[in-house]
């Protein structure tokens, strides 16, 4: 796992949960694997991406679901991150969440 996070006790309603992270990957011909979990469940599939070399690239992203939460209760935000190869390396370097209520 790459990053998580517990929020307060939030109430029921419409959620944006936001997460940023910048990353690197220890290989080129094979992808780095992330996904995004809230509360144990899988969000919005998986992002993969194969990296052009990596000696200096540190990438960006952003990612932002929205979900409905139907308990007044805290929740886990989750970022998991993976290596489509044996033997390569993701390492996530800096992970920032955020959450907004909007119904």
């Amino acid at each position: 796992m790459a990053a998580s996070f517990t929020t307060l006790s939030k109430q029921v309603g419409l959620y944006r949960v936001a997460i940023w992270w910048d990353w690197t990957y220890s290989a080129t011909t094979s992808d780095a694997i992330f996904s995004l979990y809230i509360d144990g469940v899988l969000q919005d599939g998986e992002f993969r991406m194969e990296t052009s070399e990596t000696v200096t690239q540190n990438v960006p992203f952003f990612w932002a679901t929205y979900i409905n939460f139907a308990t007044v209760t805290t929740h886990t935000i989750e970022l998991r991150a993976r290596s489509e190869a044996a033997g390569s390396t993701t390492t996530v370097n800096r992970v920032r969440a955020e959450i907004w209520r909007v119904s």
